[in-house]
């Protein structure tokens, strides 16, 4: 974080801790057997997303500026998250 005051970095970490505590929440449900492996999935990648768009934002400093600095720093955990979503889909359709 660049000059952030206290109260934006505890409000940071609150909103990431809740991003994590969603994520842990979505596994052992599907652990459970109460969520189709590919919604988790989609749940779990979504919240990745979510948490490296904060990161990004916030302690990189990048959140007001539009630019291709910021955009390929989201382009990047995108595409990984896609790989991971279409390596799900194919275990599940081809039961790898």
């Amino acid at each position: 974080m660049l000059d952030r005051t206290s109260s934006q970095l505890r409000k940071t970490f609150v909103i990431l801790s809740i991003l994590v505590l969603a994520g842990m929440a979505v596994v052992t449900a599907r652990q459970a057997g109460y969520m189709p492996a590919l919604a988790a999935a989609c749940l779990v990648l979504l919240f990745a997303l979510l948490k490296s768009r904060r990161i990004i934002d916030e302690f990189l400093g990048l959140g007001g500026e539009p630019g291709f600095l910021r955009n390929a720093l989201l382009a990047w955990p995108v595409l990984f998250a896609a790989a991971a979503l279409l390596r799900a889909v194919l275990q599940g359709v081809y039961h790898l």
